[in-house]
Order: C-alpha cells, then structure tokens, then sequence
C-alpha cells in the first residue's frame, strides 16, 4: 500500500479539524460556566442590615433595594460598629429564609466570633455546614458591582442547563473581596 502526500495531507487536515473543534468546545462551552465545590466546615454567623425581597419584583427593583442595603452598610460604617467582627473587610450578602412567592431574606454584614448583646439594632444569619457551589467572579481592575450581577447571572444559567445538581434555596452566600466575589450556592443532587 502506498501513502501519497495527498492522502498525509489530508489525514493532517482532518486531525488538526477536529483538535480545532475540541479546543473551541472546551474552551466556550464546557467551560463557560463552571463553578467548583465548596465545603462550609463549621457555622459562619454573619451580623448586619437585612431586608426582605422577592425574585417575583423586576430586577430593577431588586437591584435598587440591594443597592441601598449596601449603600446603608457602608455609609453608616455598620462593620466597625457590630463587636467580635472576625474580619472588618471581609463582608458577606446572606440570603436565606426563602419562601413562596420568590421571598428571601438578604443580609449585608460581617462575620462574628460570638454573638455579642450589643447587636439590638442588627440581624443575624447563620451560614450552616454543608456543601456549595462557588462561582468566581474576580477582576484585575477591582472589584464592580457588575461583578455580583453577572455571578447571579452564571448560576441562574448554570442551574438552568444542568441537571446534575438543583438549588436547595436553603442558605446561599456572597464573599466580596477587593478584586471580586465568591458565591455560594447551597445543592441538592438532582437524585435527591
């Protein structure tokens, strides 16, 4: 049997075909979204502002009432008023207390090694142990609130097209950091 160059050529050509197909595939697709597994080993109290909110609102209205939330937090510098903060710059959006109707509950705050008797005016959130899955969004220029919105983004389009795990609605968690924000998604096997 004789192998022309013709046929080395087109053999190459198909091989360098499919490779092409394949980085194009892993590279947009597979893992547009891909969040990794998480672990909560212990309790995380976070102490802060809260308002209730439901995901029937538009998500102008969202935006604008979580936008004050944090407005709030920030200006009336509620981190360096809430005792035995683990972290002052460290802040965390807890949402929890999900309900009918798209209700839940977010709060803005800070971690505490113990719950102090001096919080009266702030509400409290526990973060219970358990398994999550994380959805980076980080950013060389900093951290943007644009940030937070394309990670909810990425999760209601990941939870959309995978049927390998379904959101438990239990207790999900924002961590901001200077340059991004982790968010952490409570689950369930979608055998569960």
């Amino acid at each position: 049997m004789v192998i022309s160059k013709k046929n080395i050529y087109i053999a190459v050509g198909a091989f360098v075909s499919i490779m092409a197909c394949w980085f194009l595939y892993s590279t947009f697709f597979e893992n547009a979204i891909k969040p990794h597994q998480g672990f909560i080993g212990r309790p995380i109290v976070v102490v802060g502002k809260s308002i209730e909110s439901s995901y029937d609102y538009s998500m102008e209205t969202q935006e604008e009432q979580i936008g004050k939330l944090w407005k709030e937090f920030h200006s009336s510098k509620v981190a360096s008023k809430i005792p035995n903060t683990v972290a002052q710059n460290r802040f965390y959006g807890v949402y929890s207390e999900y309900g009918h109707g798209g209700k839940y509950k977010l709060t803005a705050g800070v971690e505490v090694s113990s719950i102090d008797s001096k919080i009266d005016e702030y509400s409290y959130v526990t973060v219970p142990v358990g398994r999550y899955l994380v959805f980076s969004k980080k950013s060389s220029k900093g951290f943007r609130p644009e940030l937070v919105v394309d990670g909810w983004k990425e999760v209601d389009s990941y939870f959309e097209k995978n049927s390998k795990y379904k959101r438990q609605y239990a207790v999900d968690f924002e961590v901001y950091y200077s340059d991004g924000v982790d968010i952490y998604i409570s689950y369930l096997d979608s055998k569960n």
